[in-house]
């Protein structure tokens, strides 16, 4: 008779469960660090919000109509006049209406910025907030839209 084998796992076996555990574990952290950091998608927001207002300005110089910025609670859009009316940027990738990622999110001014294709900008500010958390995006007449406390 032989002697009976010993069973158990080998090193590459047990290496390769620690490395699937590492991966996991990493991904939900991550992922908790989302929900233990309200603030992140609120400066998610504004960060995204700050980069299609410059997108719209820019626009705005080049084909030399202004846009217009609104948001409610759920989003925001973009909208363009023509034929003396406004007209939501349904179609245009980077200006098409998008959604909060924040829960809530209230706007100030409520009847949002008119984006002008002047290249002499005035001076003006959003106020976005989500539950006690609140950033400003504005811009300082200069043409650098930017994201502050």
């Amino acid at each position: 008779m032989h002697p009976s084998r010993a069973r158990g796992f080998t090193l590459i076996e047990l290496m390769v469960v620690l490395v699937i555990i590492g991966i996991c574990t990493a991904g939900i952290g991550l992922g908790m660090g989302t929900l233990l950091d309200p603030q992140r998608k609120l400066r998610q927001d504004a960060l995204q919000l700050a980069q299609h207002l410059q997108v719209a300005r820019d626009e705005a110089h080049i084909d030399g109509r202004s846009i217009r910025w609104q948001a409610d609670a759920k989003g925001y859009a973009f909208s363009r006049r023509e034929n003396g009316r406004w007209t939501t940027l349904q179609r245009d990738d980077q200006l098409r209406p998008r959604p909060w990622q924040a829960v809530e999110v209230s706007v100030q001014p409520r009847q949002g910025i008119e984006l002008s294709p002047e290249w002499i900008g005035v001076p003006w500010e959003v106020v976005l907030s989500a539950g006690a958390q609140q950033l400003r995006v504005g811009d300082d007449g200069s043409g650098l839209i930017e994201v502050r406390q």
